[in-house]
């Protein structure tokens, strides 16, 4: 997102949860969607779960 307010000259950049309101037309999330679709996450080696066997009660 910084890549693209940068190259568009843009000063902020307001979630809309955080926007009291604005012009429809100042919307850039249909540009920021695009430009993520093709990103993947990388989230490093998930951890391991192994399930031990429950020990059989004594007699």
């Amino acid at each position: 997102m910084e890549t693209y307010r940068k190259s568009h000259n843009i000063a902020l950049v307001v979630d809309s949860r955080s926007l009291i309101a604005a012009d429809k037309e100042n919307d850039i999330s249909k540009d920021i969607i695009s430009q993520l679709k093709d990103v993947k996450v990388d989230y490093g080696k998930l951890p391991e779960i192994s399930v031990k066997q429950a020990v059989e009660a004594a007699k």
